[in-house]
């Protein structure tokens, strides 16, 4: 039986091999997916984080999913962000991302979408209850996959058109964003120095958390490399997993966001390009 502890405010989130056992994930799934029915329809979207035990976690949630009814659309390992467009983007009824958000590498947990909002507070306690108390749903569920990707990429590089070559230093953190920012970037009038792109659970380069200015240091040094090397020229950083864009006028004003997408609402203005003195 999974810990009540675990069950917050935003997300069921705990150490993923103490707390997170495939057993108590399935029932997960099942209460996850007859509360979604009960509330909004079987038909959801579920996508994953990079880290370790995410595949696990995703096997165990998916046979839950399918044992409740539910019709799932797993669209593989992606951002949080590329979660909620494919719920919107395919009219799923919800959906469910299996993430650790930048806690450290031994925890994972899930957020989950209904309709148009993510479910919180006495929701996920009515979850919990549902669990204890056996009320599951059971219907012949079903699993598929799609690429949503690249629709994704399309419609956000779609937005940007810069009438000038600018140049960027981009922190993955080895997480689940590099390979969709590599898209994204490749597609823009940019230059950009990609750094730490490579998914890699381990989160070998650094913590994944952007709030600590820590783990900000190898794209400051970065950034100042660059800067220094074409005079003029205007830049901008940013961390990929739930990014922060510093303002390249002192390189300490952080604006947190949580995508790419956020780290890409500068706009121009008056022959100005927002956010980049």
């Amino acid at each position: 039986m999974l810990k009540s502890t675990i069950f917050r405010e935003y997300d069921i989130r705990g150490v993923a091999d103490a707390e997170l056992l495939s057993e108590d994930v399935a029932a997960l799934g099942q209460a996850l997916g007859t509360y979604l029915r009960r509330h909004g329809g079987p038909h959801l979207s579920l996508a994953r984080d990079t880290r370790l035990s995410s595949t696990r976690l995703r096997d165990a949630l998916m046979l839950g999913l399918k044992t409740s009814g539910c019709h799932v659309t797993d669209i593989g390992v992606q951002p949080t962000p590329l979660l909620y467009y494919a719920t919107v983007h395919t009219k799923a009824d919800g959906g469910v991302m299996i993430t650790g958000s930048h806690n450290p590498p031994e925890f994972n947990g899930f957020k989950t979408v209904l309709g148009s909002g993510t479910i919180h507070g006495e929701a996920i306690q009515e979850i919990r209850r549902m669990i204890e108390t056996g009320d599951l749903d059971r219907g012949a569920g079903s699993e598929t996959t799609a690429d949503m990707a690249t629709p994704y990429v399309e419609e956000v590089a779609a937005q940007f058109r810069f009438p000038r070559r600018i140049r960027v230093v981009v922190d993955a953190g080895n997480g689940v964003g590099g390979p969709v920012a590599h898209r994204v970037l490749e597609r823009l009038n940019v230059e950009a120095v990609e750094m730490f792109f490579e998914m890699d659970g381990h989160f070998p380069n650094h913590h994944p958390d952007p709030t600590v200015p820590r783990n900000l240091e190898a794209l400051n040094v970065d950034f100042i490399v660059i800067r220094h090397s074409a005079a003029g020229a205007p830049h901008f950083l940013a961390r990929v997993l739930n990014a922060h864009v510093i303002n390249a006028g002192d390189g300490a004003h952080e604006h947190p966001t949580q995508a790419l997408l956020d780290a890409f609402t500068i706009r121009e203005k008056k022959g100005k390009i927002a956010g980049l003195n």
